[in-house]
């Protein structure tokens, strides 16, 4: 499945970040995610991009019989499922057809 959402220089650099941050989070309580540098992933116009690539992943991990990812997603959210990451995965999975 292809990311449907526009990507600009350095987005694969951005979402490598961005996931190794949230599945270091989700195993340490005690690592700061919330920092410049984890914001900036999401601050370069391609946002939703990086959004729609790390859904894609923690739900390709969830069906191998891993969570890291997923869990650290949900961490990050208090607990919760992420609404609006979840409404730009179903969009951009929308988009595709």
């Amino acid at each position: 499945m292809k990311n449907p959402y526009p990507k600009e220089s350095g987005f694969q650099k951005r979402m490598n970040y961005a996931k190794r941050a949230l599945i270091r989070y989700g195993d340490d309580s005690s690592y700061d995610i919330f920092t410049r540098a984890f914001d900036e992933c999401f601050e370069n116009h391609d946002g939703e991009a990086v959004v729609f690539a790390l859904m894609k992943a923690a739900k390709k991990e969830r069906q191998e019989g891993r969570s890291q990812l997923h869990e650290g997603i949900q961490k990050y959210f208090g607990g919760r499922g992420p609404e609006l990451w979840d409404e730009v995965f179903q969009n951009g999975q929308q988009a595709l057809f």
